[in-house]
């Protein structure tokens, strides 16, 4: 959406708007919403396709005995205390070998119970801001395709206006570089930044910190 503002608001008549000007915000502000709900489809699709292995669910891994990414002490405080609520008995490091489809049970278990237990946004604000994190680049994603060919129609259409100018608009050099140059910047950062391995990312975050949202849970089980 954004090329198509910025093509917008510089090739309008804001000296004089007009009837075309009042449409075309009016057909903005409606795709403004659309594209929210259809980013949101996008970014759905990708996350099934990218979690196709482990049958479209996230498996957690921080609480494994495995996984380092929390301290080891830590990480039997939050087992101890999540089987108590789930009330499924925790595994143990050999169990967890031996037997790997209940250890992936309980831990399921686990991040469901965490999951449905962290909705207050102002207890686990870093949460929240995570998972918003996750979200903004699992659905910018799935739109990626459609965001760099609505950039290179955005360049096309101000070098038309700027080669065949009509009535109701207008494009200068300056105005014509600018969109360019938006343009470019948007591609190469869609095309080097929203990855799947940076939206992978920003899910281990968002784990990371659902996991040490325990501490939270603990200290409020205790008052």
């Amino acid at each position: 959406m954004a090329p198509a503002l910025s093509l917008f608001l510089m090739a309008g008549s804001w000296t004089d708007p007009g009837f075309p000007e009042a449409i075309t915000a009016m057909t903005i502000g409606v795709l403004f919403f659309a594209a929210a709900d259809l980013a949101r489809r996008a970014g759905k699709h990708v996350e099934a396709r990218m979690l196709k292995a482990t049958g479209g669910r996230h498996e957690n891994r921080e609480l494994t005995f495995e996984d380092t990414t929390i301290e080891q002490a830590t990480k039997a405080r939050y087992r101890e205390f999540l089987a108590a609520q789930v009330g499924i008995a925790a595994p143990t490091r050999e169990s967890e070998t031996q037997d790997s489809a209940a250890a992936r049970s309980f831990y399921a278990a686990c991040y469901d119970y965490l999951r449905l237990n962290t909705y207050d946004t102002e207890k686990f604000r870093i949460l929240f801001n995570e998972n918003i994190a996750y979200g903004y680049l699992r659905n910018l994603l799935g739109l990626k395709p459609y965001a760099i060919g609505i950039n290179i129609a955005a360049a096309l259409a101000a070098w038309a206006l700027y080669k065949y100018p009509p009535p109701f608009a207008s494009m200068t050099d300056g105005k014509l570089m600018i969109q360019a140059g938006l343009a470019v910047w948007h591609v190469l950062y869609l095309s080097l930044g929203v990855t799947e391995r940076s939206v992978l990312a920003a899910s281990k975050r968002y784990a990371r910190q659902l996991t040490f949202s325990c501490e939270t849970l603990i200290l409020n089980r205790k008052v």
